[in-house]
């Protein structure tokens, strides 16, 4: 694997997370590892105190008990089993019976005899409990000899590093299971957003509808959820209003174009002048007509997106009417309908084209569905503080 792969593997936020988790568990488990280490060498340096005090009051009571010379030996057999060295001096300070060596300053501990044991309950312990250090202390006896005991820590030290390493040995265990259970909980974590992308990879244009799960629990990535649904559904409310433009302007631009091309193809087969400039007459209102359709559907289109406020103005609405009526009688004479209106002496306020657009397309409307020998009947009457606008037809 390259570098810029582990860079890259180690710069995801999957992979972060799980090296925080694991490594803040692993660093608990080692703190607590530490601090059990520490304790067990407390421990075991009490133990060797009182081990050292137990044995140290035996010696002193049997040589109470036994003439010098005697006590002397059977100490010295005694204390061969136990890796220590003895040392019996008389009241003036001489040496009155010695048994193995006696360590060095460096290397000597002294003992708690009879004390309060909570004077080696501290940090120096950890560093007292060697192998190669003894436990020192003396004691009187009742004619004022004096007995003083070296007791190696070896064996305390022994069992102490076999925890250590134990402990060490635990550490790393469960330091590989911190760090998976870091993985697993990063990857159930990073489950809904894994879904999420594969459910953003289906989304095109023809499918906007798709929208990502929310638990609504409030966490990221429910708020991350919950703000690609809004971009969607403006994306999906967008792309059907440029669908639903697209279908008006086809149809809005269908009729005057037909209406063009059939004026212009008889117009080319009569020939005659007066036909021929009242067809370029009718092309010219025709042509006006497109202009206030392509208008009004870049205004709906306006009105759609927001941008813009429908107008208002005073419509007469016979002489209204009476003008769409005009352009529509050629395409109704056409197609064998007849074509009337009927209106009372009224007037309304509104935006002329926009309502260009709603009478232009019930009467295109009409006009292809209309069956020929019938009639289309357009009438306008007062209805309660408005006014009504009818388009009637034989149609399905």
């Amino acid at each position: 694997m390259r570098l810029a792969d582990v860079h890259r593997t180690l710069s995801r936020a999957d992979t972060r997370a799980s090296l925080w988790i694991g490594t803040a568990l692993l660093l608990s488990i080692a703190l607590a590892g530490s601090w059990y280490y520490a304790f067990s060498a407390i421990e075991a340096m009490v133990e060797a105190d009182r081990w050292f005090g137990f044995v140290l009051d035996d010696l002193v009571h049997d040589l109470d008990e036994r003439a010098a010379a005697g006590a002397s030996d059977d100490m010295g057999g005694r204390v061969l089993s136990l890796k220590a060295s003895l040392r019996i001096l008389d009241p003036d300070g001489s040496v009155r019976y010695e048994r193995g060596t006696w360590p060095s300053a460096r290397h000597s501990v002294p003992a708690i005899l009879a004390g309060d044991m909570n004077e080696r309950r501290d940090m120096r312990a950890i560093w007292q409990l060697r192998r190669d250090n003894w436990l020192v202390g003396e004691q009187a006896t009742a004619d004022g000899r004096r007995v003083e005991l070296a007791m190696s820590l070896s064996h305390f030290a022994s069992e102490h590093l076999e925890i250590g390493r134990f402990m060490l040995s635990s550490v790393l265990i469960v330091g590989g299971v911190a760090y998976l259970l870091g993985l697993i909980v990063t990857i159930r974590a990073f489950s809904p957003l894994r879904q999420a992308t594969a459910q953003l990879r289906q989304v095109d244009t023809h499918r906007l509808r798709i929208r990502l799960p929310s638990n609504g629990t409030g966490d990221p990535i429910d708020v991350h959820a919950e703000t690609l649904n809004r971009v969607l559904q403006e994306l999906d409310a967008g792309f059907a209003r440029l669908r639903a433009f697209s279908s008006d302007a086809a149809h809005e631009l269908r009729t005057p174009l037909n209406r063009i091309a059939t004026v212009t193809e008889v117009a080319l087969l009569q020939g005659d002048e007066r036909e021929l400039r009242a067809a370029l007459e009718s092309i010219e209102r025709t042509v006006e007509q497109l202009s206030r359709v392509v208008q009004s559907l870049l205004l709906i289109s306006e009105i759609d997106e927001r941008h813009l406020s429908p107008g208002r103005e005073p419509i007469d609405v016979p002489q209204w009417l009476e003008h769409h009526a005009d352009a529509y009688t050629a395409p109704f004479e056409e197609a064998g309908v007849e074509l009337r209106v009927h209106s009372e002496p009224l007037t309304v306020s509104g935006d002329r084209t926009l309502l260009d657009r709603v009478l232009a397309n019930l009467l295109d409307n009409a006009l292809d569905h209309a069956p020929p020998g019938t009639r289309v009947q357009v009438t306008a009457a007062r209805r309660g503080d408005g006014v009504m606008i009818a388009v009637d037809d034989a149609g399905p």
